[in-house]
């Protein structure tokens, strides 16, 4: 056929790739979108035949004739946007599915010319396209042309197959995707040359121009998994009946069942594009784990949706698949969080698959980069350990789904754990971070389950939370109290923080202006505590500095401050319901510093003179809290009152490029009279801050000269990081070399580079390469006056005597501050107290012995009634003539 020639000249200008445009449709459809309609979007936009927003459609939605038409060409050509599509008639370049079926001749204009690009398409109109598309036209004109002989050659072929349209009606989108299956089930009619006759061919539209096939068979492996063997592909790969594809997408799901799929052609293992479990042949039955009354012998019992309870049975040939991975022996078989799945694959009767998911919920109190480990909040037992000693492999994905760093995670957060059966476990990590701010209005239960209402909404409680209570270590909450509800990622309460309500979180706005959606608010351009740039929407009703509620409809963009710091608060919407600008810490507390080199860090904000950092007192510097956050914004923003919001981030404790000017105002925005929480730095030069985030401090126990495993021969330096024995590389940068600078008894400060390797450096280098020499050993010997070397101000206290013990607060800790009690080798007059700790929940003791040569990890025992409220101490015996070190931080 004329078509055939045409069609299959035009799509060789076509890239093979995947490719629609978005489809837009009239407002005259019912609200909403049913599951079939659904499903039906998302094969199609999988296809690469159409792109759906889903969130848009119902099956009563028109369509126009342009987006029709770029329909209909994607079943044969793989992306309508490399189609050089004209100005013609009534058509733009725009519309480029219209462009190609025209220069086709699948569609003609009107008598006037024109092809009606906006106007909803009518059904006559789909059929006269597909019976062309299908190579049905000379039947079609042989049974009387168009309409009647097309509607009747439709009806022959099936096109028109549970459509129930009339032929003069605009098409919906329920009889547009009826019309779509029948399509794909038409075999295309070829003309045959040399014979002049019209033959059927065994492939469909999506075969023949796209290279798109159907299939249908068991999932046998996945990325991480198999049914047969205890390995997975280790790819995007995915074995469906012993062929192997790859997909782009995650099957992690997929593995033993039964499924119908689409996959296209490749030059190397074909793509998956699309996969459904079968109607037939699939009997699959998801147990939640508190739906589960019991497990023995094989046997589950559990409750149904109307509270019956029934029984299900595995057979001692099930294949057991326990967080992912094939097992021998099943850890559990009835989860207390998550799922049991039993799957028949093969409609005997029996189950050939057991797929449990049994999670674990971490409460995220703090998190070591370093050290790949995430503590929990009430129970070690709950601590998530990531590093090689302790898993094989992980990952940490957002409630999105996103893969994220450990660096994500923050304290408050919530996290699910699973981990494989095995002795080093690949381990998965999905957060929370939702939260909800209300008082607990009422309590109940609710299909068994524990409930809080917050705001007016119910919440169910999870199981850790309930377990939490039970246990005293939680408060039960109170009625009409005010809590931050951290929810999991199934919207249930994971905990409760009464403190932590009153923190809510601080952002930097940019800009207000009118919401989109709803004219009448008023949505924030805004940069989150958490580094993150948002834009929230104002709810209907807010506080303002704690005054009462304001309709925000009364309210004007004008009315808030930009440029600034604020304190919000958000409902479980997303919406800010309250506001407060915090006040800075007042004058006398030196809140700006000009022409002096601030220093951020967790005692002070300070003014460095010489080498030293004065102390609060004596220089009224104010007091800045642990975990303050800092908002780095370019100068004409305190100066002009503009700003250039890429130019804004945020960054935990930072210590100021030296020998520049700032501005720095410090924030009070939790009552602490003199306390700064939060802080805006304002500079000309934003680059010149070093976060010491992520250094690390290595006590050196001893140097040696190593072979090491690229074969050359290096400096290594032995001693303990972060609590454990390490060896650490030097790589040498420095010209001409020589001697390291370090020796035994040395405390350094440095950022490691890959490979776990200490950069020596020239002066040259800017300061977060460069390492830090923090206690010198060899000056300590020789004068006591050096007990501790202050590069950058630290802490310090010297003692007197023959012996000397030497304790410094380590940059950058969430608790910085520490004190020894010597009260074992001094008398009760000569007792002195560092600074003191009165936050920390844990701390380590080094101690460098010299006559042993080496650091070795002091033990710390609680203490109370010791002067400023501090928590640690340890007591030493030393011996007259030796030397120690102590560094303590969290």
């Amino acid at each position: 056929m004329k078509f055939i020639k045409n069609l299959i000249c035009f799509s060789l200008c076509a890239v093979i790739m995947l490719g629609a445009s978005v489809v837009s449709f009239a407002e005259d459809g019912a609200d909403g979108i049913t599951a079939d309609v659904s499903e039906k979007a998302k094969m199609y936009n999988a296809l690469g035949i159409s792109n759906f927003d889903l969130d848009k459609i119902s099956g009563a939605d028109k369509i126009s004739r342009s987006d029709f038409c770029n329909i209909a060409a994607s079943f044969a050509v793989r992306d309508l946007n490399l189609i050089n599509a004209q100005d013609i008639s009534d058509i733009t370049s725009d519309d480029k599915g219209m462009y190609y079926l025209y220069n086709a001749e699948i569609i003609n204009g009107a008598s006037d010319g024109k092809l009606e690009p906006r106007r909803n398409i009518l059904l006559s109109e789909v059929v006269k396209i597909f019976t062309d598309m299908l190579g049905y036209s000379y039947p079609a004109n042989g049974n009387g042309g168009y309409l009647s002989g097309y509607m009747s050659t439709a009806s022959k072929i099936g096109l028109l197959n549970g459509v129930t349209a009339d032929e003069n009606s605009e098409l919906d989108l329920e009889n547009l995707f009826t019309l779509l299956g029948n399509v794909i089930e038409v075999p295309v009619m070829e003309w045959k040359f040399g014979s002049n006759k019209l033959y059927k061919t065994d492939d469909n539209i999506l075969a023949q121009s796209l290279g798109i096939h159907d299939g249908y068979g068991v999932v046998e492996s996945v990325k991480d998994a198999s049914l047969y063997s205890y390995d997975g592909t280790g790819s995007n790969k995915i074995v469906i009946g012993s062929k192997t594809y790859t997909a782009d997408f995650d099957t992690s799901g997929l593995l033993g069942l039964n499924i119908d799929f689409y996959f296209r052609e490749e030059s190397g293992d074909d793509k998956l594009l699309y996969v459904k479990p079968t109607d037939e042949n699939n009997k699959i039955l998801t147990l939640d784990g508190e739906d589960i009354t019991e497990y023995s012998n094989g046997t589950y019992t559990y409750e149904d949706k109307n509270g019956k309870e029934k029984k299900a049975h595995i057979s001692d040939s099930t294949i057991y698949i326990y967080n992912g991975k094939k097992t021998d022996t099943m850890p559990e078989f009835a989860p207390e969080y998550g799922s049991a799945v039993l799957i028949d694959n093969n409609g005997d009767g029996k189950y050939e698959v057991l797929k449990v998911t049994d999670i674990k919920i971490t409460v995220v109190s703090s998190v070591n980069k370093n050290a790949l480990w995430i503590a929990d909040k009430f129970d070690s037992a709950y601590d998530i350990k990531l590093d090689g000693a302790s898993c094989d492999e992980y990952e940490i994905y957002s409630a999105k789904g996103e893969i994220i760093s450990i660096g994500d995670v923050k304290s408050g957060d919530i996290a699910e754990v699973v981990k494989t059966n095995s002795a080093l476990p690949v381990v998965k990590v999905k957060i929370s971070a939702d939260t909800v701010i209300g008082s607990a209005d009422e309590t109940g239960t609710s299909d068994g389950r524990n409930t809080v209402t917050v705001n007016g909404t119910e919440y169910k409680t999870s199981h850790r939370f309930d377990s939490l209570v039970k246990s005293g270590k939680i408060n039960s909450l109170k009625l009409g109290e005010y809590y931050l509800f951290s929810l999991d990622l199934n919207g249930n309460i994971a905990y409760a923080d009464k403190d932590a309500a009153s923190d809510a979180r601080i952002g930097f706005v940019f800009s207000s202006e009118n919401d989109e959606t709803n004219r009448k608010l008023v949505k924030f351009d805004m940069l989150d505590m958490s580094g993150t740039k948002i834009i929230l929407p104002l709810a209907e009703k807010i506080k303002v500095d704690g005054g009462a509620k304001k309709k925000t409809a009364d309210m004007k963009p004008t009315d808030f401050a930009v440029n600034t710091l604020i304190k919000f608060k958000m409902n479980i919407q997303g919406e800010i319901t309250d506001i407060f600008y915090p006040d800075a810490v007042k004058d006398e507390f030196n809140t700006v510093f000009k022409n002096d080199n601030a220093v951020l860090r967790g005692h002070a904000a300070g003014r460095m003179i010489g080498e030293q950092v004065k102390n609060s007192k004596d220089d009224q510097t104010c007091l800045v809290k642990g975990d303050t956050k800092v908002f780095v914004v370019p100068k004409t923003a305190y100066e002009t009152n503009s700003i250039d919001e890429d130019k804004v981030f945020v960054v935990d404790q930072m210590r100021l490029k030296v020998n520049t000017n700032y501005n720095f105002v410090g924030y009070n925005t939790n009552g602490d009279f003199g306390m700064v929480d939060t802080a805006m730095v304002f500079t000309e030069n934003p680059n010149g801050f070093t976060d010491m985030k992520n250094r690390s401090v290595l006590a050196i126990s001893k140097v040696i000269k190593k072979v090491c495993a690229d074969g050359e021969i290096r400096d290594v330096i032995m001693g303990i990081e972060n609590g454990a024995e390490v060896e650490v590389e030097v790589e040498d940068l420095r010209v001409g070399g020589g001697k390291i600078p370090y020796e035994s008894g040395d405390v350094i400060f440095y950022n490691k580079t890959s490979g776990n390797k200490i950069r020596l450096a020239d002066s040259g280098w800017t300061a977060n390469e460069k390492e830090q020499l923090l206690v010198d050993f060899d000056k300590i010997k020789t004068d006591k006056s050096n007990a501790f070397i202050l590069k950058e101000g630290q802490i310090y206290d010297n003692l007197k005597g023959d012996f000397i013990a030497l304790c410094g607060a380590v940059y950058d800790t969430d608790e910085p501050y520490i004190y020894i009690d010597y009260s074992a080798v001094l008398s009760n007059d000569q007792r002195r107290i560092t600074a003191v700790n009165t936050e920390a929940t844990s701390a380590r003791v080094y101690v460098y012995d010299e006559d042993k040569e080496g650091y070795r990890l002091g033990s710390v025992s609680e203490a109370s009634g010791y002067k400023n409220g501090g928590k640690y101490s340890e007591t030493y015996t030393l011996i007259t003539g030796s030397w120690a070190v102590v560094i303590i931080y969290p």
